[in-house]
């Protein structure tokens, strides 16, 4: 609605909005039609969706920002899933992703999306399921798809704490997305 393409526009950060934590699972974000109902794990995953895919079409960033794996990680795979991956390495380097083929079956890891160092072995699988479930040709979808499972993976589970500065700010960054209304599987 304008209402939400309004506070798009402003900084929630600065704006003295009272973004209240409810049960460690929603934020309530007064409106000036009542109060919007926010829930954070699905907020997240909307933000985090959005953010994969403008790098990917055009409108994000040059590259997503990557973290260096500290020790590299060596993967075994098919030889398949090795030329697969080694086909969408320019991609997945503009996502945040690094890899290097080391042989037939292996390639190494040297970097990740810096919000996914805690999901490293993951990140992967979640880029090999569009390889086993047929949709690697399809360009479009095969980098939704990894946003979505991305997206789905840094996002809080269960409960969680925030100071008053990130509730605001996940609120403005939600209403700066193009669908702020549901994450990326469509639920509101």
């Amino acid at each position: 609605n304008s209402e939400v393409a309004d506070m798009s526009r402003q900084s929630l950060e600065d704006s003295g909005l009272e973004v209240l934590l409810w049960k460690g699972k929603y934020l309530m974000v007064p409106t000036q039609e009542g109060i919007a109902v926010v829930h954070i794990r699905r907020a997240h995953m909307r933000v985090q969706y959005e953010r994969y895919l403008n790098n990917r079409f055009g409108s994000g960033p040059q590259s997503m920002p990557s973290q260096r794996l500290l020790m590299p990680e060596a993967i075994t795979l098919s030889k398949a899933e090795v030329l697969a991956l080694k086909d969408a390495r320019e991609t997945l380097a503009a996502m945040g992703m690094e890899l290097s083929v080391v042989d037939e079956q292996t390639v190494e890891l040297s970097a990740v999306p810096a919000d996914l160092t805690a999901h490293v072995r993951e990140a992967l699988d979640a880029v090999l399921e569009t390889f086993h479930d047929g949709h690697w040709d399809d360009h479009d979808e095969r980098h939704r798809r990894w946003a979505q499972a991305w997206a789905s993976r840094v996002a809080p589970k269960g409960e969680v704490t925030m100071p008053l500065a990130l509730r605001r700010q996940l609120v403005a960054d939600l209403w700066a997305c193009e669908h702020p209304h549901s994450d990326p599987t469509g639920r509101p």
